[in-house]
């Protein structure tokens, strides 16, 4: 059973970020060691993991080792990069709010998926898909770094690997955690 995802992508959209390029980076951090044979762009976590991303709670479980039943439900990290945004909602995804009076909007977030702005029912504001306030229950952009099994605000990236993806492009970083996808 999963528990979730954390997921990286960079604020522009869109990004012009290399899944090559990003894949070398994150080598060479020690975020991410070997590919695995389970999914397209999937790795095993790197020797400076936990450097980069901080667990929170006093003793979290982290399984970083493939289950021998071959399932994916431990910490792995996979890349995601498309040729057009996507919006990746899951159970957890809440309405989102406007950027402009800050109330949410009413409508289902996956009524939301495939339309690429999104009108405040309270002000009238139209904003585009990615500019409204998804909190961190869902995400906007053609290149995602998922790292597999975390819990919702179990873990968050640090500084230092927030400033190491800045190299790659995208005009910032941004995270957001899902569940149930």
């Amino acid at each position: 059973m999963s528990t979730g995802s954390l997921l990286l992508h960079p604020c522009a959209v869109p990004s012009g970020v290399s899944a090559e390029r990003a894949i070398d980076l994150l080598a060479a951090s020690g975020f991410i060691a070997d590919r695995t044979d389970t999914r397209p762009l999937t790795f095993l976590i790197g020797s400076d993991f936990l450097q980069l991303v901080t667990f929170m709670g006093c003793s979290p479980y982290i399984e970083f080792a493939p289950p021998s039943n071959g399932g994916a439900d431990y910490c792995h990290v996979q890349i995601h990069a498309w040729e057009s945004p996507r919006l990746l909602l899951g159970a957890n995804t809440r309405p989102p709010r406007c950027p402009a009076c800050r109330k949410p909007i009413d409508a289902a977030p996956a009524a939301l998926a495939d339309r690429t702005t999104g009108t405040c029912p309270h002000c009238g504001k139209a904003s585009a898909i990615k500019d409204l306030q998804w909190r961190r229950d869902a995400g906007f952009s053609d290149f995602f770094i998922e790292i597999h099994s975390v819990f919702p605000g179990e873990a968050v990236p640090t500084e230092g690997l927030l400033r190491r993806l800045e190299s790659l492009g995208g005009n910032g970083w941004k995270y957001f955690y899902l569940t149930g996808r």
